[in-house]
């Protein structure tokens, strides 16, 4: 919803309107919508791959419905205009509306690719379209991406020996089926394990593993995903008759031993927790491991850092990590307490994690307060797309 002279206020911050636009417009927040309307700005324009578009996002939309986010690389050579359909399609997702919408989309690699895959030219013309089912979409203006990629990334690099663990076999399997469920069972996301590590360390086994929600709520999940991996590791035989869901649509349950002894597993499941069983083994269940994240305890999907509660002071981190990182991209900040592990699991869905030092972000914006906005909702969420979109 929006007013006349909210409109008005909008145009004065350089938003550009249709002229038909004001017709929407309501005199008092009290009436009735009539259509709902989307208005964009690009904030950040990249210059190559790699580096990422900054938009901000006006609506009426109410809060919680879902907008549609896409990237496309103008193919209309004749018109040189945008065509959603004959245009090629880069990366498309969902986003729900809030009360600030600005957003982060890093154009990838992949991206990259399938801007190019036809014909290399020097840059690719995109744009950007926000549609809901119910509004005109949004088209943002063209704008050049040169064929190359931005390589920059942030080192980590600083090994350090830690404190051991002293687990037993038990625990050993609830610390890998925790590590396979917090990364999705993709191998490139191990380093998950180091956060893991700490957290048991700083508060023991229990509540230390109890830090990963995957862990903490395994009795609730219908699914059944840490039983069966408890089930693979050995330690599982008191869940081999529990029925567990393996098809929501059909309302299909199976026992935790058929699913642990069905194809998928056999194929998608066991590789990879075999795989993450021995990174375990040679790296984290040793005497003393050799760890780039001294100190670190924080973990989030890339959607939970879009998360911007500030209380518990666990989920409030979210925020915190979010906007610091944000500083790092922009090189505000030199010391390096956010790194992003780009990823995507069996299905192309992405599942991008970053690893945080919960401590020192706590540390830094309590010592310059400046440095965050005072609504977290302001602080701008970050969107990826999937292999597959």
């Amino acid at each position: 919803m929006f007013t006349k002279e909210q409109l008005e206020k909008w145009e004065r911050l350089g938003y550009v309107f249709p002229e038909d636009y004001k017709n929407f417009a309501l005199e008092d927040e009290s009436k009735e919508i009539t259509q709902y309307v989307i208005q964009m700005n690009l904030l950040a324009i990249p210059k190559k791959f790699g580096e990422a578009i900054k938009i901000s996002v006006l609506t009426n939309i109410p809060l919680g419905e879902e907008m549609t986010v896409s990237v496309f690389d103008l193919d209309s050579i004749l018109s040189n205009e945008p065509e959603g359909d004959s245009d090629t399609l880069l990366g498309r997702t969902r986003v729900k509306v809030g009360k600030s919408n600005v957003f982060f989309i890093s154009l990838t690699d992949a991206m990259r690719k399938a801007a190019f895959s036809d014909i290399e030219f020097s840059a690719a013309e995109c744009y950007v379209t926000i549609s809901h089912k119910n509004a005109t979409t949004a088209v943002s203006p063209r704008f050049s991406v040169a064929n190359d990629l931005n390589e920059k990334s942030f080192s980590v690099s600083n090994p350090s020996k830690t404190k051991g663990l002293n687990l037993n076999d038990i625990q050993k399997a609830k610390f890998i089926a925790t590590l396979f469920g917090e990364s999705k069972g993709e191998y490139n996301l191990r380093d998950i394990a180091y956060i893991y590590l700490n957290t048991i360390n700083e508060s023991g086994f229990e509540k230390g593993l109890c830090k990963s929600s995957f862990y903490n709520l395994w009795e609730v999940d219908r699914w059944g995903t840490y039983r069966y991996l408890m089930y693979l590791l050995g330690h599982g035989e008191e869940f081999a008759n529990e029925k567990i869901l393996v098809d929501a649509k059909r309302n299909v349950w199976r026992t935790v031993k058929q699913v642990a002894n069905g194809d998928f597993v056999k194929t998608k499941v066991i590789p990879n927790l075999n795989k993450l069983k021995k990174f375990a083994d040679d790296s984290i269940f040793v005497e003393n491991p050799v760890t780039n994240y001294i100190g670190w305890t924080g973990q989030g999907f890339w959607q939970d850092m879009n998360i911007r509660i500030t209380n518990p002071t666990y989920k409030k981190i979210w925020a915190l990590a979010s906007q610091y990182y944000y500083l790092q991209l922009s090189g505000k900040v030199k010391k390096i307490f956010v790194f992003e592990y780009k990823s995507y699991d069996w299905t192309g869905l992405n599942i991008t994690t970053f690893l945080y030092d919960s401590n020192s972000l706590f540390d830094y914006f309590e010592k310059y307060p400046d440095m965050i906005p005072t609504d977290v909702e302001r602080i701008p969420k970050m969107l990826y797309f999937g292999k597959t979109d």
